[in-house]
């Protein structure tokens, strides 16, 4: 059964998820980036594209500089490592998955451990999380190119990756079910994400470590508005 919630009472629940385990957005952060970072860098090293951005910190002429940014922008080796970076972000997503399972634990008086941010990686969750996220990455690129609006496909997708967990859904059942949720929550949704994605790049602007805690506000926020949504659900089985 999903129902409409206040925007206050869902940011005051999600500050309180994300400031009990702080402890856990650093671990996660630390993980994310740097076995993104990791991962990218390999691949750059690996088509040769980081030798030639490298190459650039010799120009001293801006004109210079650009042009040959927009060449190399232009260039196989650079559009194959964009195109293999989403497989990156795709090999790192199911961290996200983790904290499913340590919200999950305290509302149920337990006690997270830090193994419990590795839920994603366990057995065929890996392959059915990173293919979800490459996928999205995909789509969200190709929509971008037609200028089509980020929080609205953030929405359209949002309850995605809960639903798959929690209820264990196939990927084409929980996009339906999200899309549900979203035409019947669309205001309520429109705010928090907009709210989140502020206060999640808030930590690059006030200081630049600072986003490794206020990026993970996200799995916060999201897995308080699936708790609040999909209401009768998620008092049965958590």
């Amino acid at each position: 059964m999903e129902r409409k919630i206040d925007t206050g009472q869902i940011f005051s629940q999600a500050f309180d998820y994300w400031k009990s385990v702080m402890r856990f957005n650093l671990a996660f952060s630390m993980l994310y980036f740097g076995l993104f970072m990791l991962l990218t860098y390999g691949l750059a090293n690996y088509l040769g594209v980081w030798e030639k951005f490298m190459e650039l910190q010799s120009v001293t002429s801006m004109e210079v500089y650009l042009k040959k940014i927009n060449e190399l922008a232009r260039s196989k080796d650079v559009m194959l490592f964009s195109l293999l970076s989403v497989f990156c972000s795709g090999l790192v997503f199911p961290l996200h998955i983790g904290f499913f399972k340590i919200f999950k634990k305290i509302d149920n008086k337990e006690e997270p451990v830090l193994g419990d941010l590795f839920e994603g990686y366990q057995g065929a969750n890996f392959i059915k999380y990173a293919v979800y996220y490459i996928l999205w990455m995909m789509i969200y690129r190709f929509m971008s190119q037609l200028v089509f609006p980020a929080p609205l496909w953030v929405m359209l997708t949002l309850f995605v990756s809960p639903l798959m967990y929690f209820r264990n859904e196939p990927l084409g059942t929980a996009m339906v079910s999200s899309f549900q949720a979203m035409r019947r929550n669309f205001l309520t949704l429109l705010i928090c994400v907009i709210g989140t994605a502020f206060i999640s790049y808030l930590g690059v602007f006030v200081f630049l470590v600072g986003y490794a805690l206020t990026f993970p506000f996200w799995n916060a926020m999201i897995y308080t508005l699936y708790k609040n949504i999909f209401t009768e659900e998620i008092n049965n089985n958590l």
